[in-house]
């Protein structure tokens, strides 16, 4: 995924700033939108949002309506709720996951990296990791398992540590 813009979505201009903060600090763009009813003029493109965080948007219907809106748009942009306290809409199908207040860093971090593996899955960047699979070695049962778990960490930068004895290939 080559864009970096969050949308943000809530009333609360102390919960909105907070926010901002914070994306940024992930070098990331925050997209913050104010007013709820303009939110899709102020969204721009969503095909260049990274992911959204939607909080509250005055009611339960318009929460609804907006994680609808954004859940069943085409461009299939990752969502996350606020998970507030006096919030009357929780786990909303189709989204991927809620961050609990106040929101920290890890947290964050973790919801953007859950973010750009969706998204791959979605714009056929795992397709293209498969090709890369058919240079290894083997069919087998063990080989296919491998290959599953290099296919979850590719996106990530996570280090890896492969153990097995001497001589086997762990290159």
């Amino acid at each position: 995924m080559s864009s970096n813009n969050v949308l943000l979505v809530d009333v609360d201009p102390v919960r909105r700033e907070l926010l901002s903060t914070l994306v940024e600090f992930i070098n990331c763009q925050a997209i913050i939108v104010e007013n709820i009813d303009l939110w899709f003029e102020d969204a721009g493109d969503l095909s260049n949002i990274a992911m959204a965080i939607v909080g509250d948007c005055g009611d339960k219907h318009q929460t609804k309506q907006l994680l609808r809106e954004l859940v069943n748009h085409e461009s299939r942009v990752p969502v996350f709720q606020l998970d507030l306290p006096d919030s009357e809409v929780v786990d909303f199908p189709g989204t991927l996951g809620s961050l609990s207040i106040p929101v920290k860093y890890p947290q964050l971090s973790n919801a953007l990296q859950q973010a750009v593996i969706y998204r791959g899955q979605h714009d056929g960047v795992a397709d293209n990791q498969i090709y890369d699979f058919r240079r290894l070695v083997g069919n087998s049962r063990p080989m296919k398992a491998v290959q599953r778990m290099i296919d979850q960490v590719s996106e990530s930068d996570a280090n890896v540590l492969i153990l097995g004895e001497s001589g086997t290939g762990k290159e």
